[in-house]
């Protein structure tokens, strides 16, 4: 017989579920179904989610380094860029390269685009946020697969 173990802050049918009963023939499919745990995958999720944030800051970064001929966007931008590869690199541990790579990209293009309207006053057209808006659609596509 399995022994339950510990697990903070997941709930026991959680755990019955993920060891199961002795006369169980099948396994669980999925890890995570309570909110309040996060298993594996949603974790690589909520890193990936945050490279692509540190990519944000490094592609506007780019535009505050003025060709790389100031310090300290310079520096900045650098650091986001090695911070954001090695969440990504994390992330793709538990996700498939793919959709890891291409969900990376979106959250960058996303809030590369919006902060580009806010702080440089680049324009906001509909075909630019119809645009925004397939790409967000495509993040959840690929989230949702």
């Amino acid at each position: 017989m399995i022994e339950k173990i510990e697990i903070a802050h997941c709930n026991d049918a959680l755990i019955n579920q993920l060891i199961g009963n002795e006369d169980d023939l099948v396994k669980p499919i999925s890890i995570g179904d309570d909110p309040i745990c996060l298993g594996e995958n949603d974790m690589a999720w909520v890193i990936l989610v945050l490279a692509g944030m540190f990519e944000v800051g490094w592609a506007v970064g780019l535009k505050y380094t003025e060709g790389f001929s100031r310090f300290w966007p310079t520096l900045g931008t650098v650091l986001a860029i090695i911070v954001s590869l090695w969440l990504l690199g994390i992330a793709m541990k538990s996700l498939p390269v793919g959709t890891a790579y291409s969900v990376w990209v979106g959250v960058g293009i996303v809030g590369t685009v919006i902060l580009g309207i806010v702080l440089f006053e680049e324009p906001a057209n509909a075909m630019r946020l119809v645009s925004v808006g397939l790409i967000v659609a495509g993040i959840i596509g690929l989230k949702l697969t």
